[in-house]
């Protein structure tokens, strides 16, 4: 049935015993459209309740076979998703507080005043109400079984380090997932990116796991929603890739460097005069001997820092200052051969990074001879660092070539080169910036790059902060 604005009619059951109440209520409702049925005890009500559907439950509270309260639980009881509103003849707000407080929708007296035009906008706002407490419990219902049934692991960590939610395959494959993030630091470094979580060697038949933890707000404080993978099977599978390059970039190093050891005694004379093709056609098998050395030199690191086997036992807290200072001097006669000014801040945060020196010298150094070697002389290349709260920024500037805009989201990957590379003739691994990535998500870090075509570019790694920081 539809009413007056075509929509479809909400179907009340009054259930009240005065005659002259229920013949000017139910005029009322059907006026205002609505579908009226009627009970005059509380049996014939459940009755009606347990046969048929109804949208709201309009109940005075003493019937022939009940009184009070007892009506209303009466109701409820018969049918708990019927909501129900209250139309009594006793003024008794303790009586109307209480009845709330068990469900009911709302308490309303026959003696207040135009009872009749608030009756009609009652029952309305009760029956959108429960509709809409009806639609989001149904959500949550979908959205809670979604999550049981998801094949990756879904948990919250609160500001306390408590998980406040986990789903079954996040309790298959951790035991103690709150144990995962119970330090600042690992949430820290974890935020809104990929982190990896080892239940031990992969090898010995341990997990690896694959998290993702993002910001969220939960119960009014910051909190984690935290995605497990199991990615045990890509992991073998990365660890025998990795195996298998390692093999073949060592064995490589080995003959490349016997061919250029030959190559620099026939350069000598070792091995009698040569003319000046030869020793030039000799200068060109050097050159890329040596990019050949360099490049498996290269793939070599990076296998072994992806894998963690770079790390050893070298793990310390570095003081920035010392960092830079020594990185300073090794860079700085580089600079000078190019004739570029080496520009470096006047003061460094006197914080620590946790981590192994030589592999954040060689990313540091990374990232300098690579802003050189793209720098034309005269040009200036600039070292600067800055502290953001738990941070360190340490960023390298060039006044460079630069990188077009289709090319920023790609430096970071193996073997890729940039337009402006090939445009100027610049030799390259294209390797040197996937293995600067991986030594800062290594150290818990992000690496990011902006740059501007022939006006230079910017490398900035971040690092989480260990101990005080001072200024100095």
């Amino acid at each position: 049935m539809s009413g007056n604005n075509g929509t479809e009619s909400s179907r009340i059951l009054i259930v009240e015993d005065n005659p002259d109440d229920l013949a000017l209520i139910g005029a009322v409702l059907r006026r205002a459209s609505f579908d009226v049925d009627i009970a005059t005890t509380l049996a014939d009500a459940c009755s009606m309740l347990q046969a048929g559907r109804y949208d709201l439950l309009l109940s005075d509270l003493g019937l022939p076979d009940s009184s009070g309260l007892e009506t209303y639980v009466g109701l409820a009881e018969a049918d708990p998703s019927v909501p129900v509103v209250i139309l009594s003849g006793d003024d008794d707000l303790d009586m109307a507080v209480e009845a709330v407080q068990l469900g009911a929708q709302d308490y309303l007296t026959k003696t207040v005043e135009n009872y009749r035009e608030l009756l009609v906008r009652v029952i309305r706002f009760a029956v959108e109400r429960h509709t809409l407490a009806a639609t989001v419990a149904r959500h949550e219902l979908m959205l809670r079984r979604l999550i049981d049934r998801s094949p990756d692991g879904m948990m919250v960590i609160d500001e306390n380090r408590q998980c406040q939610l986990m789903n079954p395959a996040a309790l298959q494959l951790v035991d103690d997932p709150a144990a995962l993030f119970s330090s600042d630091d690992m949430l820290y470094a974890a935020r809104d990116r990929f982190i990896r979580i080892d239940a031990g060697s992969v090898e010995s038949g341990s997990s690896a796991i694959e998290a993702t933890a993002s910001r969220i707000e939960w119960d009014g404080g910051p909190a984690y929603l935290v995605i497990l993978r199991d990615v045990t099977d890509l992991a073998l599978a990365a660890e025998a890739a990795r195996h298998d390059q390692q093999t073949l970039s060592h064995e490589l190093r080995t003959p490349v460097a016997s061919m250029l050891g030959y190559v620099e005694m026939l350069q000598d004379g070792d091995m009698g005069p040569l003319t000046i093709s030869q020793l030039a056609a000799l200068g060109v098998v050097e050159r890329n001997g040596r990019r050949l050395l360099e490049l498996l030199t290269e793939m070599l690191i990076l296998s072994r820092v992806e894998s963690g086997q770079a790390s050893g036992q070298d793990i310390e807290d570095i003081s920035v200052i010392s960092l830079l200072e020594g990185i300073r001097t090794m860079i700085r006669p580089l600079a000078e051969d190019a004739r570029l000014t080496l520009a470096h801040p006047d003061r460094i945060p006197d914080v620590f990074v946790r981590g192994s020196l030589d592999q954040l010298e060689r990313l540091l150094l990374n990232l300098l001879t690579n802003a050189i070697k793209f720098t034309p002389g005269g040009g200036t290349v600039t070292l600067s660092v800055e502290q953001e709260e738990k941070e360190v920024v340490i960023s390298v500037s060039d006044t460079g070539i630069g990188i077009h805009p289709e090319d920023l989201d790609h430096v970071f990957k193996r073997f890729y080169r940039a337009q402006t590379s090939y445009d100027n003739a610049i030799a390259g691994t294209g390797l040197g910036l996937a293995l600067s990535k991986a030594l800062v998500e290594a150290h818990g870090g992000s690496i990011s790059v902006t740059s501007e075509v022939g006006r230079g570019s910017t490398f900035s790694v971040r690092f989480p902060t260990v101990g005080q920081p001072a200024q100095v």
